[in-house]
């Protein structure tokens, strides 16, 4: 029997600001109101290969803004942006876990969570950074890979665009004591696990002996 792979997921704590200023110039948005679903959230993960929302125009569907194009301002001033930060970077992970608690300059914080995405496959930019030798597979983890893209800004930029996903953001009420999961309910720690429904259905009861 091949070995598995135990991967964690984590909700983090990022410093941000309901409007742009000083340091807080980052934004993430919310969902567009021209974003499409071509497949079932439920079913996405399974469908990640193809493009799982598009853009509604005049003529038709079309593929969405890429990270790059958005990035770059294609959203702006659409009344979209639902926060700021410090760090493009933090926001790049923040897209990859789907959901945060953010801590606002008042003290108060606020979580947000996965509302969509433009539809483009996830692509990793840290295998991207393995095959060009930046990084190699022994060093490779989040906190280098952080490391790497926050020590050159510009260099960073192109490398980060290489992931055309980009994930849409919505507030939620801070009451809810986790993050939400694929079936709208808040994950419990130590407990939820995400998995592919091309083999294991949404909700089923797994053992994991680790």
């Amino acid at each position: 029997v091949n070995p598995g792979l135990l991967t964690g997921y984590y909700e983090p704590l990022v410093q941000g600001s309901r409007t742009r200023n000083g340091e807080f110039q980052t934004p993430v948005y919310k969902r567009p109101p021209d974003l499409v679903n071509m497949v079932a959230e439920s079913e996405r993960g399974a469908k990640s290969h193809q493009l799982t929302h598009m853009r509604q125009t005049d003529v038709g569907l079309v593929p969405h803004l890429t990270r790059a194009e958005i990035e770059q301002g294609a959203l702006s001033d659409q009344g979209l942006e639902l926060l700021f930060f410090r760090d493009p970077v933090d926001v790049f992970f923040m897209q990859i876990q789907g959901s945060a608690r953010i801590e606002l300059p008042n003290g108060e914080t606020v979580r947000i969570t996965y509302d969509g995405k433009n539809g483009y496959p996830y692509t990793s930019i840290g295998r991207h950074l393995i095959d060009a030798g930046q990084l190699t597979q022994d060093n490779m983890s989040l906190k280098a890979l952080s490391a790497w893209l926050k020590a050159d800004r510009p260099r960073a930029e192109p490398i980060m665009w290489k992931n055309q996903s980009y994930v849409f953001f919505r507030e939620l009420p801070d009451t809810l004591g986790g993050p939400l999961g694929a079936l709208g309910v808040p994950l419990t720690g130590g407990r939820s696990i995400a998995v592919d429904p091309r083999f294991i259905p949404l909700g089923a009861p797994v053992f994991l002996a680790t």
